[in-house]
């Protein structure tokens, strides 16, 4: 694996088949990883574009999570946050980094949560945007399959 501030990455779309779908996730930008998921559950991650312009610092790997945008899983999917979780997962390992910035903006702050719980060696760091107030239980944020 690559260490994560190191990386060199393809930049472009890509897709990704796991378990139980398609995971879809573009990579833009230079620097060190941050992989970053969306809001929602269900919204599609083509909004974060360029995190307003955080693209000149890091190379932004922007998943697209299971039930959003252009990702594909079956209505009878796992959609609880350890599945969520697994799928950043198995995108890091797909990617071959070690330890890269993880953002997660609303839900997506709920996902990085759960990965950083599920999978403690994954994230070199947490960024959460406007996600879980402090003193909420995180099982708050699974509020079931995505419409």
């Amino acid at each position: 694996c690559q260490e994560g501030m190191m990386a060199t990455l393809t930049l472009g779309d890509f897709d990704l088949a796991v378990a139980e779908g398609v995971l879809h996730y573009s990579i833009a930008g230079v620097g060190p990883v941050c992989i970053a998921m969306s809001g929602g559950p269900g919204i599609d991650a083509r909004y974060l574009e360029d995190m307003g312009g955080i693209t000149d610092s890091v190379t932004l790997v922007t998943l697209h999570p299971r039930g959003a945008g252009l990702s594909r899983f079956p209505d009878d999917s796992d959609w609880s946050l350890s599945a969520y979780a697994q799928d950043v997962e198995a995108l890091r390992l797909h990617l071959g980094i070690e330890r890269p910035l993880v953002l997660g903006h609303s839900h997506g702050g709920c996902i990085a949560l759960q990965y950083a719980l599920d999978h403690p060696a994954g994230p070199g760091a947490l960024i959460l945007i406007d996600t879980v107030p402090a003193g909420v239980p995180l099982f708050h944020c699974s509020i079931g399959t995505p419409k």
